[in-house]
Formats: structure tokens, C-alpha cells, sequence
């Protein structure tokens, strides 16, 4: 561990500067499925892209792909979205926090998080009250998937944001008494 010398009594912030949220079954199982959801649309677009040269000489199509696609690609962008959140590789400037202070760097990385959190309900509260106006509203050509289960689906992701959210908000203020113990 390296040791700071500009710190009062020669202590260590590791736990403040590397930290990560521990892995789970559940963060093993959203990465799979994501993963899974990702390498079908991937099949997909490929499926689409060959049937557009094919369809020049054969007459054979297949439409749907395109659109199927892109609804897998609205719910592993939230999920997507989740996994980034639980690891902290969301996009971050952090050039000017890195020079604050320990301390002041974790009141605003706790400050952060409950903003995160904050914007998260609201998100959560917009996408449950589209969901519930368009639950019935048909998308395009594939008529048994309606505009409301995508806003179902950003409503389930936005939810497993929420949780890793109020862990990492946990995490933080569990951090509280050594980072002003000392």
C-alpha cells in the first residue's frame, strides 16, 4: 500500500480512491444476460445486413430484424447502464476532484451518489407513468411488442440502477467513520 506523507498521522486512503462494490450473483447473472441480449442484436443486425444483399438476387427478407434490434438495443443500453453504475465506469470528469482533499473528495463523491440516486427515482417515476399511457400503443411492424414495454424494459433497468445505487450510497456511509477518525 502507499503510504501519503502529506496526510495527518502517515494514513492510507485506499479505501476512499479504489474502491469497488463486491460482486454477487446477481452482478454475475445481469452481466450474462446482458452479454446474451447483446450477442442476439449483434446476430441480428449481421442478419439484416446479409438478407439486404440477398434479397437483391433471392427476394428473401427479413424485416423484423432491424427492429427487434433496436428494442434490444434500448434495454441493453439500460442495463448496460446498471453494470457501468455498479463498477463506476460511468463517464466522469474527475480532473478537479482529484485535487481536493481525501476528505472533501468523499463528500462529493457521497453527494454524488445521492444525486444519482435522486435523478434515478425521478427517471423511475417518468418511465411508470409512460409505460402505463402507451402499455397498449403498437411499435412499428411487430405489432405484439407495444411502445410501453420499452418503457417497461428502461423501467426494469433504471430499477437495477436504483439498487446499485443505494449500495454504493451504503458503502459510502459506511466509509464515514474512518474517513473522520482521522
Amino acid at each position: 500500500m502507499e503510504k501519503r506523507l502529506d496526510l495527518q498521522h502517515d494514513v492510507t486512503t485506499d479505501f476512499v480512491e479504489k474502491e469497488t462494490l463486491r460482486t454477487t450473483i446477481w452482478d454475475r447473472g445481469l452481466l450474462l444476460f446482458s452479454t446474451i441480449l447483446f450477442v442476439i442484436m449483434l446476430i441480428l443486425v449481421l442478419l439484416q445486413v446479409f438478407t439486404r444483399y440477398v434479397t437483391a438476387y433471392v427476394g428473401i427478407s427479413f424485416p423484423w430484424t432491424e427492429e427487434f434490434a433496436s428494442y434490444l438495443l434500448t434495454i441493453t443500453t439500460f442495463l448496460g447502464g446498471a453494470i457501468a453504475l455498479a463498477r463506476k465506469e460511468h463517464v466522469a470528469i474527475t480532473t478537479l476532484v482529484q485535487q481536493f482533499p481525501w476528505r472533501l473528495r468523499w463528500v462529493l463523491e457521497t453527494i454524488s451518489h445521492f444525486l444519482v440516486f435522486y435523478f434515478l427515482i425521478l427517471c423511475i417515476r417518468g418511465s411508470r407513468v409512460m409505460m402505463m399511457r402507451t402499455w397498449r400503443s403498437p411499435v412499428g411492424a411487430m405489432i405484439t411488442i407495444k411502445v410501453g414495454h420499452l418503457y417497461l424494459a428502461t423501467l426494469v433497468g433504471m430499477i437495477i440502477m436504483l439498487t446499485y445505487s443505494v449500495r454504493w450510497i451504503i458503502k459510502k456511509l459506511g466509509q464515514a467513520p474512518r474517513v473522520w477518525s482521522r
